[in-house]
This record gives C-alpha cells, sequence and structure tokens, in this order.
C-alpha cells in the first residue's frame, strides 16, 4: 500500500479521494484547515480501511504555515509515495493574506510550490514518487500576465482562479524540467464541472450559476476518479508532465504548453516567495 499525503481533504473530491483510497487501505496524510472536521473525517477513514490517517494542520494561504506544516511532515515521514496538491479556492472579493499575497493565488498555486519543493526529499525515498496537481479546464478561460501575478488591477475572481489553475499546470510542467525531479513523475489534472461546496465564498453570480447547473454537473465522487487513478495507477502511458482529463493524457490550452510563460512563472512565484521569507534557494533540492 502506498503512503499518500493529500491536501484539503475534509470536503468535496479531496474528500472523496481520500474515502476511496481509504477503502484500498493506504496510509494517508492529511493537511486541513480545519481540525474539527479533520478529526472527524480521520475516524471516518479508519472505519473504511485505511491502515493509518496522519492529521496535520495549516493554513495554506499562508507560507509560513506550509513551511511549517511541511518541515513537520518531514519530521515523522522519511517517505511520500503520492503528493496530491487538492486544496484549492475561488475568493468573491480580493483578499490579501497578512503576507500581502492574494488568497487565491497564495492558497492554490504559492503553497503546492513549496510544499512540493520542501516534501521532495521524503518523496524521492519512496517507490512510487509522484506529484499530481488538481487543475481545471478553467485555465483555458484567461491569458495570465507574469509581471502580475497578484493582479494589482481590477479584480475578477473567476479569471483569478483561471489564473491558479493554468499556474497548476506550468508547476508541472516546469518540474519534469528540473534534474532533481528527474526520478519524479509529475502530472496535472482537470476533475470535472464538480457539485461541491467549493463555490460558496464567490459572488452570488458565480453561486447562482452553480446551483442552476448543479442537476447536470458531477457528484463529488466523480469528480474525485482522476485523481484516484493518478494516485494509484503505477504505470501510466502518458509522458511524464501530463495534463489528465477523465484519466486519459488530454492536451490543455496552449498557454499551459508556452515555456516562456512557464518559465517567467516561475520566476515570478519564487520571487514573491523570497519576499515572504521562503529561501528558494533550499527549494527543489535533493
Amino acid at each position: 500500500m502506498s503512503n499518500i499525503l493529500i491536501t484539503g481533504a475534509t470536503n468535496g473530491i479531496g474528500k472523496e479521494t481520500a474515502k476511496a483510497l481509504a477503502k484500498s487501505g493506504h496510509e494517508l496524510i492529511l493537511i486541513n484547515r480545519n481540525k474539527t472536521a479533520t478529526q472527524a473525517l480521520q475516524k471516518e477513514l479508519k472505519a473504511l480501511g485505511a491502515s493509518f490517517v496522519h492529521l496535520y494542520q495549516a493554513d495554506l494561504s499562508l507560507m509560513k504555515e506550509v513551511k511549517r506544516v511541511a518541515a513537520e511532515v518531514l519530521e515523522k515521514h522519511k517517505e511520500i509515495d503520492v503528493l496530491l496538491n487538492n486544496a484549492g479556492l475561488i475568493a468573491g472579493a480580493k483578499h490579501m493574506t497578512s503576507e500581502g499575497i492574494e488568497v487565491t493565488l497564495a492558497t492554490n498555486h504559492l503553497a503546492p510550490v513549496v510544499l512540493t519543493g520542501m516534501l521532495l526529499p521524503a518523496i524521492q525515498r519512496s517507490k512510487m514518487k509522484r506529484v499530481v496537481n488538481v487543475a481545471s479546464e478553467a485555465h483555458k478561460w484567461i491569458r495570465l500576465d507574469p509581471k502580475d501575478l497578484n493582479m494589482t488591477g481590477t479584480y475578477e475572481p473567476l479569471r483569478c482562479y483561471g489564473n491558479t489553475k493554468l499556474m497548476n499546470i506550468l508547476h508541472i510542467k516546469k518540474l519534469v524540467t528540473l534534474p532533481v525531479l528527474s526520478s519524479i513523475s509529475c502530472y496535472a489534472l482537470h476533475p470535472g464541472a464538480v457539485r461541491t461546496r467549493f463555490g460558496d465564498s464567490s459572488t452570488l453570480f458565480m453561486r447562482l450559476m452553480i446551483k442552476l447547473f448543479s442537476p447536470i454537473m458531477l457528484s463529488a465522487q466523480q469528480g474525485a476518479e482522476t485523481s484516484i487513478y493518478l494516485c494509484t495507477e503505477q504505470e501510466l502511458n502518458a509522458p511524464n508532465g501530463s495534463y489528465f482529463v477523465k484519466s486519459h493524457p488530454t492536451t490543455p490550452q496552449p498557454s499551459a504548453l508556452d515555456t516562456k510563460l512557464r518559465d517567467e512563472v516561475w520566476e515570478a512565484s519564487l520571487a514573491m516567495l523570497r519576499s515572504v521569507g521562503i529561501d528558494t534557494e533550499k527549494l527543489y533540492q535533493s
């Protein structure tokens, strides 16, 4: 059985992914913000058959919290077979964290960059050696400006969310170019249009649209299928760095394949992380 770390597993597709993996007897490491919900989930997952369920609490919108929780995980877990960067949000209004970063950008993109980099030693020591980012077809909606990741101009919730989902794919595309990750498989995925509480903090218009289309949207259980597949399938018939939809490799938007944009976003992300005290020189080291 594998040792799988999941962020944001207390609801939606993260929870359904954790439940499916528990039924298969995998050892789960969960990083969530809500302590009470996480403890309740732990009992549920153990009852379903998880061999072990380890709990960690952190606000992934704050890089100092990501750094702290990653260090705690590394101290207790020498091997991590799969890192599933699942946690995400869409904010209804612009909100800057106490570190001065727009909250959607911080949670959806920068947190996976820091967490993946810090957990590399444990991933490299494992048998499966895999990193998976939950992205979205929403990456097709926008044109990303690498000089303004924080969206300093007019704030548009859907554009901001789409930006971060494109960055999730670009992050994976960058990882496969780094020598230190040469032995690690990295993938991104689109879970589908899922009927969850994901948009609860969004605009009234967005909530109404979700309610209107909910009858034809996927259940959280259906939306989790590709995440489960990428966490468990040993041999994937797809190039490293692939983007998956419905458990099949799919070509993303051309901007997700733009190597110049990929590198510009990477450098801009690292610069932003340095501005909040993250030592990027130590990230992505063997």
